[in-house]
């Protein structure tokens, strides 16, 4: 989980500026919201895996309802979640949105959520 809106599977990744996919043929990359994003005054980021309980669950219920023939069930869940963040430098209004990554035993999925994206002044690609 990167801090600016992304994740890697292999190794952590800085780039903050976003630009046109594919990104880089040698990273693979989920980006919620690519953006420079600065928690060094406030905001969060969280994470966190699961492999039982109510998440899962509730995984399961969401991916049938939008899916119904596929009968899914999930086994892993990985919820990422970048939580009130500004953009640099720590200017205007928290942006809030999280990944839900989802694997049952054929299928897997990305679930993006955004609560609240905050006005930038940044260069959008």
């Amino acid at each position: 989980v990167n801090q600016n809106g992304h994740l890697t599977f292999d190794v952590p990744w800085g780039h903050f500026t976003p630009y046109r996919f594919p990104a880089n043929k040698f990273i693979d990359l989920i980006a919620p919201l690519w953006a420079d994003l600065d928690t060094r005054e406030r905001g969060e980021i969280y994470y966190n895996q699961y492999t039982s309980g109510s998440v899962l669950q509730q995984a399961t219920q969401d991916i049938n309802q939008y899916f119904p023939d596929l009968h899914f069930s999930a086994n892993w869940v990985f919820i990422a979640t970048w939580y009130e963040v500004p953009y640099y430098p720590n200017s205007g209004s928290g942006t809030t949105v999280q990944a839900v990554l989802i694997s049952g035993d054929q299928y897997s999925f990305v679930l993006l959520n955004y609560e609240m994206i905050a006005q930038t002044t940044g260069e959008i690609q």
